[in-house]
């Protein structure tokens, strides 16, 4: 079950990187890591457990961001307007379902220098974009790429090598 969510996080990362590099095959790798995404939240709400109100909200929140990213990435028309709306949405159901965040938690990471390396170069990369400044590309590229390694790096084996 959780690779099944690596494969479509994977697939978004890789889709939002070919949408901002221009290349072809960005629509399809985006509706594709989307349909997965809705797929694994579908199974885990058709499990017959009874779920509180957090674990319920957050998964379909979390479908609603993806299909308003998806609606800004293809250029639908509100799709801006409707991807602003679920940040702001998914951001207050985290923080009205968190009563203090769990420390713990946030640094039991795996591989957290392949994340943090990930990051930065997704972050100046798309500075560099914006300005139009060069290695934009590059940066982006080993940034997201980055982020798809990590994502579909298993726990176990990211654990072993640190």
């Amino acid at each position: 079950m959780r690779m099944l969510r690596s494969i479509g996080i994977a697939l978004l990362l890789v889709g939002f990187l070919f949408k901002v590099m221009h290349w072809p095959g960005a629509s399809l790798a985006l509706v594709l890591g989307c349909a997965v995404l809705a797929v694994r939240v579908a199974v885990v709400l058709s499990k017959g457990r009874l779920l509180s109100a957090g674990e319920m909200i957050r998964p379909i929140a979390g479908v609603l961001l993806l299909i308003t990213a998806l609606m800004h990435a293809l250029q639908w028309p509100g799709g801006t307007l409707a991807l602003y709306s679920m940040v702001v949405l998914v951001a207050v159901t985290l923080l009205s379902d968190r009563t203090r965040v769990d420390l713990p938690r946030l640094t039991d990471l795996h591989a957290p220098g392949l994340l943090a390396v990930g990051l930065v170069l997704v972050c100046t990369g798309f500075i560099f974009h914006l300005m139009h400044w060069p290695t934009a590309g590059i940066q982006l590229s080993l940034g997201l790429l980055c982020g798809v390694v990590w994502t579909l790096l298993p726990k176990r084996l990211a654990q072993r090598e640190s």
